[in-house]
């Protein structure tokens, strides 16, 4: 009956019951409780549709309406769909990384090797508010490094660093409107109707901007009472 128990061990160790609602069984000793077989152990509902399943040596299986969603390996956990959690710590005494792969066995020009993405779901603006990606510039597999930030009407590159280790800012070429600071050590600004290159000096007079060799000043431009100054040295 309801409530009957089935008791095992010398201290009532082990009860097996049902209280009229819903069925247990309780390890209450200092023991532990072991479900042992052979081959697996399964976990199913009357269908046989499965939530679970666990072979002895090798990996446990947990399932979503009978498709495995998790399984532990010999190298960590294999997960199949997406992953939502409050946090993520990575933690290595070496080496620690993550890894977003690409599984194409042939890239072309276009392809996104993997990207993260942020998200706000503030009710007045919800969306993806920046993303960082690993984008194919060519078919041999080439990869830029692109940041994108935005609003609610999308999202626009605001930075790059291509193959060659350009950084572009604005601008998707070295010879763009925008900026580029080139692996060739050299800062190229373009802009189209505006100063490509605006330098503040706050509030005293002096130099805006001052040219080195060798890292000794050589030269300046500056401001003094409301003009502009050329120094050469001499």
């Amino acid at each position: 009956g309801d409530n009957d128990k089935a008791i095992f061990g010398d201290g009532s160790d082990l009860q097996i019951y049902h209280n009229g609602s819903n069925s247990y069984i309780d390890e209450v000793g200092s023991g532990t409780l072991y479900v042992r077989a052979d081959s697996a152990t399964t976990i199913a509902n009357p269908s046989n549709t499965i939530s679970a399943r666990f072979r002895p040596s090798t990996h446990a299986s947990l399932y979503y309406n009978g498709s495995v969603k998790l399984d532990t390996a010999s190298t960590g956990i294999d997960v199949t769909g997406t992953v939502t959690s409050d946090g993520l710590t990575v933690a290595q005494g070496s080496g620690a990384n993550i890894l977003l792969e690409s599984t194409t066995t042939g890239a072309t020009a276009g392809d996104i090797f993997g990207e993260i993405e942020f998200k706000t779901n503030d009710s007045n603006s919800a969306g993806i508010k920046g993303k960082i990606d690993s984008y194919s510039e060519g078919g041999v597999g080439n990869g830029a490094l692109r940041l994108f930030t935005g609003n609610t009407t999308g999202l626009h590159e605001r930075m790059r660093i291509d193959s060659s280790g350009n950084v572009l800012i604005g601008t998707t070429s070295t010879n763009g409107y925008g900026a580029s600071f080139s692996g060739n050590k050299y800062l190229y600004l373009s802009r189209d109707g505006g100063e490509p290159l605006f330098v503040n000096r706050g509030s005293s007079d002096g130099d805006i901007i001052e040219f080195r060799k060798n890292g000794t000043s050589v030269g300046s431009i500056g401001a003094t009472g409301g003009n502009t100054f050329i120094y050469g040295g001499s």
